[in-house]
């Protein structure tokens, strides 16, 4: 019974830490929103193509959603990333 219990522990503690690790995804998206929300269009356009060359995708998921919020379709965000972006 007791390798039962250590399986039962280990699923246990993954499942804490699962729900500990979207908690913290939830609040560095709500804390990226807050501040480009105040950023310009252009400034979010430059910050994409930062998050871009970093590899952070969570960042240019919520630019992505403030520049959709203001207006923006797809294509023209994508448009506007492509003319910025140089690697």
């Amino acid at each position: 019974m007791s390798f039962w219990k250590t399986v039962g522990d280990l699923a246990l503690k993954a499942g804490k830490a699962s729900i500990e690790a979207a908690k913290d995804a939830q609040d560095r998206e709500e804390n990226y929103r807050e501040t480009y929300s105040d950023y310009s269009d252009d400034r979010l356009f430059d910050e994409c193509v930062k998050a871009k060359k970093s590899f952070s995708g969570l960042k240019m998921k919520v630019i992505i959603d403030v520049l959709k919020e203001r207006g923006y379709s797809q294509e023209e965000i994508k448009s506007n990333i492509s003319l910025r972006y140089k690697e």
